[in-house]
């Protein structure tokens, strides 16, 4: 499925001034200031409005003149680069602001730790209110009772970007076995209770929002023992007392999107979803000079490769991003294709022979029609295996059949509200099938080669198991040859594959040609 990351467009009003002063108002409390005590909190330009020229929460401010009592504050805010790599992007953690499980659809922020320093200066007319303020701090200190909790509230706006995909996701819902849901309805049923809406202050635009209360926002003062000395102002008969303080909490500056490509059996247009294929390093064409081709034999990836072969799995088509949540064990994917269901026969899902741009070998198609339409279905009673997926969830054991014709059907009528898929698969290891299972297989040589070469490397370029598909029948003398050699205990008692490995062997692109 896409998963997409979208910036918050703008984190400077809605959260950061907010947090700030929210801390500075707990401070005062703190530090027994006036909470009339205005606060001058400069923008990035350093300009403060004057109170009285805006609205605000308080109609009865009055103009500053230099001789009141005020609190001005500094910024220093950083991001926790310890914290960079482990930060919680496109897996799953925070909990969602949007969720239709129905569809596949998952919203949810992305926070990154962010330490923030505040630097108080404290003016006032009188000193002995400075000094009894400077004392109280200094007793704080002495009694430990320098580190403090707040509570922080603020919100952030879901990016423009995520709330079109949303309105062309609820069109092709409702355009299809639709629920008769306004936009405004769906998005309200399926987002948190915390969703709100903010506007400027013309009321001409509105945009949904989050709101948010991070609780246990753990704090400082930042000196050993107590803060500076009180000062005298220069310019004016005040003294002035200044200290630091720190704090620390997650920041919200994105929200990860999660969606399908298809959306009650239509698929998404070219401009939401993937154009291509993510980039792949290993796929490119790699130079080296002497020296470092020498080391590179040594590196993990190319250790692994001679016993798993990384190849990635066919999808059908190309841009559906589908991972599946679990698989039979002991299967390897061959390849998974979403399908599109019918209003004439809600039941046909694909032809094993039409996969678009992918093509089966003949060998294996001929094995398939001629020995294993019963069993292919059912898992460990064939080498290859059929599975169906609903939306993400794996379908019971018999829940889709397969004609000689090799149409795969569904055993029940299908709903356009939900997604489909065929996957593909191979029993990795032999072991694990039905020994009616192996016996058909022997009895099909040129598919049994290719299939066990798909899953085993070191079997891939061996002349003498490529021979075996000259032969009738493949006997349990060459399985034990070929495969069982170099296993723990006794061959006759275990017959299985060394790895878990894929090749275009079995399926490949019509473009390109199989090892």
């Amino acid at each position: 499925m896409p998963n997409i990351s979208q910036v918050i467009a703008e984190t400077k009003q809605s959260i950061t001034r907010p947090v700030i002063l929210d801390i500075v108002r707990q401070i005062k409390e703190i530090t027994k200031i006036s909470p009339l005590t205005p606060i001058l909190y400069a923008d990035d330009m350093g300009k403060v409005y004057q109170p009285g020229s805006a609205i605000t929460e308080n109609p009865t401010e009055q103009s500053l003149f230099p001789l009141n009592d005020k609190i001005v504050i500094e910024i220093d805010e950083e991001y926790d680069e310890s914290n960079v790599l482990s930060t919680a992007v496109a897996y799953t953690e925070q909990s969602p602001i949007f969720r239709d499980a129905n569809i596949g659809v998952l919203i949810k922020p992305v926070y990154i730790a962010t330490t923030v320093s505040i630097n108080f200066k404290f003016k006032t007319t009188s000193k002995s209110v400075a000094e009894r303020w400077r004392n109280d701090i200094r007793l704080r200190a002495s009694l430990s009772r320098d580190i403090n909790l707040h509570t922080i509230t603020y919100h952030y706006v879901v990016p423009t970007n995520l709330v079109t995909l949303l309105k062309e996701i609820h069109r092709l819902r409702e355009n299809t076995a639709g629920y008769g849901d306004s936009f405004s309805k769906y998005f309200i049923e399926h987002s948190t209770t915390r969703l709100t809406e903010v506007t400027n202050q013309a009321g001409s635009f509105v945009s949904p929002a989050i709101a948010e209360t991070q609780m246990r926002v753990l704090g400082n003062f930042e000196f050993d023992s107590q803060p500076e000395k009180i000062e005298n102002q220069e310019d004016s008969d005040g003294w002035i007392g200044s200290f630091t303080y720190k704090f620390r909490y997650d920041k919200v500056i994105s929200c990860n999107m999660r969606y399908p490509v298809m959306v009650h059996n239509q698929v998404l247009g070219p401009d939401f979803r993937p154009s291509q294929e993510a980039y792949d390093i290993d796929k490119q064409i790699q130079n080296f000079p002497l020296s470092l081709h020498s080391l590179n034999y040594f590196e993990v990836q190319l250790q692994a490769e001679k016993y798993v072969d990384f190849a990635y799995t066919l999808t059908i088509p190309s841009y559906d991003e589908f991972i599946p949540d679990s698989i039979p064990s002991g299967t390897v994917s061959v390849f998974n294709a979403l399908c599109s269901i019918t209003t004439i026969n809600p039941r046909n899902l694909l032809n094993l022979r039409e996969l678009d741009d992918v093509q089966l070998d003949p060998d294996i198609l001929d094995f398939i029609k001629t020995s294993e339409l019963p069993f292919i279905t059912r898992p460990y009673q064939s080498i290859l295996h059929l599975s169906m997926y609903r939306s993400m969830n794996l379908a019971r054991d018999g829940a889709i059949i397969i004609t000689p014709d090799l149409d795969i059907f569904s055993t029940t009528d299908l709903s356009v509200r939900q997604s489909h898929r065929i996957r593909f698969s191979i029993v990795s290891d032999l072991s694990f099938l039905s020994r009616e299972a192996l016996e058909r297989l022997k009895r099909h040589p040129k598919a049994f080669v290719k299939i066990v070469k798909s899953v085993h490397e070191s079997l891939r370029n061996n002349p003498g198991f490529s021979d075996l598909a000259l032969k009738g029948l493949v006997t349990r003398e060459d399985i034990r040859k070929y495969i069982d050699s170099g296993q723990n205990g006794p061959a006759s008692q275990r017959v299985g594959f060394h790895t878990t490995q894929f090749s275009y062997v079995v399926a490949h692109r019509a473009n390109e040609l199989p090892k």
